[in-house]
């Protein structure tokens, strides 16, 4: 599986907005968060073994120490990353998303108001 001691972040390809989340994680931890499509054969592997009972298709940030796999999700992964990549960073990737998130809705509304 080449799973040896990575440390990656899953997102759906298909949305803009997770693909650009995905991003801020990966470039704030210089590279050591990967990123790792959901749909790709290795995400489904990996999220197949640790969790055989399924999984849904949210943000995982999937932990591989030779054979073992742990993933963590929602406020557990927001916590992993604190330590992973430091408060600092984990702050700048949710002020990033914020304003990413605000700069799409004012563009919409402007938009709208030029109807």
């Amino acid at each position: 599986m080449g799973m040896q001691n990575y440390i990656y972040i899953t997102y759906n390809q298909h949305c803009d907005t997770c693909m650009k989340l995905a991003n801020l994680i990966h470039v704030r931890s210089q590279g050591r968060i990967i990123l790792l499509p959901m749909h790709s054969q290795l995400a489904v592997e990996l999220l197949s073994k640790a969790l055989p009972l399924g999984w849904k298709m949210v943000p995982y940030l999937i932990e591989c120490n030779g054979q073992s796999v742990v993933v963590k999700r929602s406020v557990f992964l927001l916590m992993r990353l604190i330590l992973v990549i430091g408060t600092i960073n984990t702050f700048r990737i949710i002020i990033d998303m914020l304003l990413n998130n605000l700069q799409a809705r004012a563009a919409k509304v402007a938009h709208l108001k030029r109807k």
